[in-house]
């Protein structure tokens, strides 16, 4: 929303919903310089602006409903309604975070939940570019509005990230306070595109990630990729017209495009932090939710993934200005796929992340998988899962929310013995572990569970390193008291 004066971003609406408990963060672009007044509830904030951006602090609020929000800025105020204060996450990631309602298999069973007002859902447009005009000239149709703030209801929850929903719904229920979920993901995408160049440059593990993109462009002829990206948008407009594929679609015509190794391609480093997450990162929440790493599964990413799962949570802390900005994420869920190279590495990269920031929650989904489909149906457990994480983490509030995740390994008595967190009650039938050893063979090991510790036998000498569902479509025989699944492992065996 902008007046000639005051121009504020579009998440600052009626309807809206601010972080409770928290100073609520806002911020936006003055034409001129001059006294700005924001009242919330009764309470006037004043603070002296320059032109050009503004940035201004209200103090912290309860939980709240059908509140009001003025500005007051020369001659001119801007009124919101209805506002809301409760409880705000981002929903990131890729397609598996992306994944509608609709599309799961919960989604009948849910429709009786799905109007539930005290839940606003807000939607991050899915764009290569934030400005319209940076578009190909006559294609700026093709940039995707945010869908505004609104109420959790029958028409727009099917259409909406089916983990977020149902996140939304457990800390609702837990909580009794009003929730709001800004959807800001994409399909497809990878960490790097979620973060920006000096973030991915200060790191030496991963700064090609970035100079080789920057190197292919410098080869690329410019004039045929906007060609091909132009042959693609021509394409796409004749399916928009098609009431079929903006039925299938839910109405959002996706701007991105992953063909070309061009300026218009959203392979490239940097643009999603950009064109959509940069955008609604200074808006007060109280973390984020992030299901992502399939994308990098591909490549042998592992050894980098670690760090930058690091570099982005550090960099979303310093952005929302919130130093226990809460960050809870998804181990990738198994699946049948015989050309990826890397899958069960990315897993092991996440496992690693939470031992080295036990605060930031993950949940294990190896009872999730669905053979050879990359986006398993079921989300409602994860949704639930990573609700349980922000219960325990972020709330104080104990719940169960991942399975035995190995710490570390050693050899005993000449048995491998792994030790867990989230271990109590560990169980397992008729199990399995890999052990590598110095000669370079790899052998699977009969293993067996004894007093919260997993024994594995050795079979030759010289033992080096154990693993557990080692590869990309894992089956997990492993649970603690509470049936959820272990994570993948691999651990060097301590001397």
């Amino acid at each position: 929303m902008g007046n000639p004066m005051l121009c504020l971003p579009q998440m600052f609406c009626s309807g809206m919903i601010v972080q409770r408990d928290l100073p609520i963060y806002v911020f936006g672009t003055a034409e001129i310089g001059g006294l700005l007044e924001v009242e919330f509830d009764g309470v006037v904030t004043r603070k002296e602006i320059s032109a050009g951006s503004f940035e201004i602090q209200l103090p912290s609020h309860a939980a709240g409903r059908g509140l009001v929000m003025k500005f007051r800025f020369h001659d001119e105020v801007i009124r919101f309604d209805d506002v809301y204060c409760g409880e705000v996450w981002v929903a990131g990631g890729q397609s598996n975070m992306a994944m509608q309602l609709r599309e799961t298999t919960e989604y009948s069973s849910e429709k009786a939940n799905l109007d539930t007002p005290d839940i606003r859902l807000y939607t991050v447009g899915r764009n290569l570019y934030s400005n319209p005009a940076d578009y190909p000239l006559g294609y700026d149709w093709v940039c995707n509005p945010d869908l505004p703030w609104e109420g959790c209801n029958a028409e727009n929850a099917m259409f909406f990230s089916a983990v977020g929903y149902h996140f939304a719904q457990c800390i609702y229920r837990e909580l009794d306070v009003p929730v709001g979920i800004i959807n800001c993901n994409v399909g497809g995408s990878s960490i790097f595109n979620w973060m920006p160049s000096d973030v991915i440059l200060s790191s030496s593990k991963f700064a090609s990630v970035y100079t080789d993109f920057e190197q292919k462009m410098s080869v690329i002829n410019r004039d045929e990729a906007l060609e091909k990206y132009i042959r693609y948008l021509d394409h796409l407009k004749e399916e928009l017209a098609s009431s079929r594929f903006s039925e299938e679609n839910g109405g959002d015509n996706y701007a991105v495009f992953y063909e070309e190794l061009g300026p218009y391609t959203m392979n490239q480093p940097c643009n999603l932090y950009h064109s959509m997450l940069r955008r609604v990162s200074k808006y007060t929440a109280r973390g984020m939710i992030w299901y992502q790493g399939e994308s990098e599964a591909f490549s042998e990413s592992s050894g980098i993934y670690a760090e930058a799962m690091e570099k982005l949570t550090g960099h979303l802390r310093e952005l929302s200005g919130y130093c226990d900005y809460a960050f809870h994420y998804v181990q990738i869920a198994p699946w049948q796929n015989d050309d990826i190279r890397d899958w069960e590495g990315i897993c092991d990269a996440q496992r690693r992340f939470h031992l080295s920031y036990p605060n930031y929650g993950m949940v294990t989904i190896g009872d999730c998988g669905a053979g050879d489909d990359i986006h398993p149906p079921v989300k409602m457990l994860v949704g639930q899962r990573l609700a349980a994480a922000a219960c325990t983490l972020t709330y104080g509030i104990p719940q169960p929310f991942c399975g035995p995740v190995a710490r570390n390994a050693y050899i005993e008595n000449d048995t491998v013995v792994v030790e867990f967190i989230y271990g109590d009650g560990l169980d397992g039938q008729d199990l399995t572990a890999e052990v590598e050893y110095a000669d370079g063979s790899v052998c699977s090991e009969s293993a067996y569970v004894e007093q919260g510790r997993l024994f594995v036998n050795i079979s030759r000498e010289a033992p080096e390193a154990v693993r557990y569902g080692w590869c990309s479509d894992y089956r997990i025989g492993l649970y603690n008291s509470c049936r959820l699944p272990a994570s993948v492992f691999r651990l060097e065996l301590a001397v």
